[in-house]
């Protein structure tokens, strides 16, 4: 819980470094980062303009066995939008819908 709180702050003041240098550190002392763990990250990288580290915690992400929520998937397509890079934006949000789609059909049936 310090983890998530102290990578938060760091995702509010826009310090992705030190968000990273945190869910690192949180490995290196056995704690396995979670959905907000990683969702902080994401949006600490959102802030200060890293697109593709933010991408890249996607995918450590869900190798970690945490699927992406509307939080995370939001953060990384804020990331690449200040990346100038609209067309992974936008990719992302047809990843985000299909996954929406998915689960309510399974849901409902």
């Amino acid at each position: 819980m310090c983890f998530n709180g102290a990578i938060s702050a760091c995702a509010r003041g826009g310090h992705w470094e030190r968000a990273l240098g945190l869910l690192g550190a949180m490995q290196r002392a056995g704690r396995q980062p979670n959905l907000i763990s990683y969702s902080a990250a994401i949006s600490a990288c959102a802030k200060g303009g890293s697109w593709a580290r933010a991408l890249s915690l996607l995918v450590e992400m869900r190798a970690a066995g945490h699927e992406p929520n509307v939080i995370s998937y939001s953060a990384a397509m804020s990331a690449c939008d200040k990346g100038g890079q609209w067309a992974k934006a936008l990719a992302l949000l047809r990843e985000m819908l299909h996954l929406v789609i998915e689960r309510c059909f399974i849901y409902h049936y």
